[in-house]
């Protein structure tokens, strides 16, 4: 049966997961696309605007307009997911580390690019963008199935770990020898690191550029590379 009703309890029910209070409350995110929902974990329903579409999962038939509702995107997409959300232990590597970043785009390409060379461990600081925001997800493209995040505050969690602290600053010269396993810290868009973190640092990485600053997700791009690549 395919679901035509913007008025069906379930399309209500998972069109509220676009709010970021009904996400923590109901543990749950929607994700939108047929490669994301491959690589999803703890699948709870898919939902397809195509009636010959099969799956081992429970499936729910819906129309276009029923699933511009419950993703909130136009145009409709045709394959859509409602996950649950899992908190997963970090594994035995380096560490990204989010210091209150706030564009959706920058903190999912941040955590696509870590995954790209290597860094499955990521640290998502208070005041941090909403990690299950639609924008996240949509940048993420299914990465956060392979990743492990852990959630708090920033100087809590440095104080208590182990690896070498790195920032970032373009008032303050690269210093060499960089440890294999470090905890990368990326700063707001507007503000940076915070001054608190800053003083716990171990090393500085500096990008000599033209202009006063780049993109935090560019630029974690460039550290990244050259971090995981042996170029520092």
């Amino acid at each position: 049966m395919i679901i035509n009703s913007l008025g069906n309890k379930r399309v209500i029910e998972y069109s509220k997961l676009n709010q970021k209070k009904y996400r923590e409350k109901k543990q749950q995110y929607i994700i939108v696309g047929s490669n994301a929902i491959k690589e999803a974990k703890n699948i709870i329903i898919e939902i397809t605007t195509n009636p010959e579409y099969k799956s081992d999962n429970e499936i729910m038939y819906v129309n276009d307009e029923v699933m511009e509702k419950i993703t909130n995107q136009k145009p409709a997409a045709k394959n859509a997911a409602v996950v649950k959300i899992e908190e997963n232990k970090f594994s035995n590597g380096s560490v990204i580390v989010i210091d209150k970043i706030q564009d959706p785009g920058n903190l999912g390409t941040i955590i696509r690019t870590a995954y790209a060379f290597g860094i499955n461990n990521i640290f998502i600081g208070e005041g941090t963008v909403d990690l299950y925001n639609p924008k996240v997800v949509s940048a993420m493209q299914g990465v956060q199935f392979q990743v492990n995040f852990r959630f708090g505050e920033i100087l809590d969690y440095l104080l208590n770990s182990e690896l070498q602290i790195i920032t970032t600053f373009l008032d303050e010269e690269t210093e060499e020898k960089f440890d294999a396993k470090f905890n990368l810290v990326l700063g707001n868009e507007g503000n940076g690191i915070q001054k608190k973190v800053k003083e716990l640092k171990h090393k500085n990485i500096k990008i000599d550029i033209k202009f006063e600053s780049l993109n935090v997700a560019v630029a974690s791009g460039i550290i990244i590379k050259d971090l995981t690549m042996g170029e520092l």
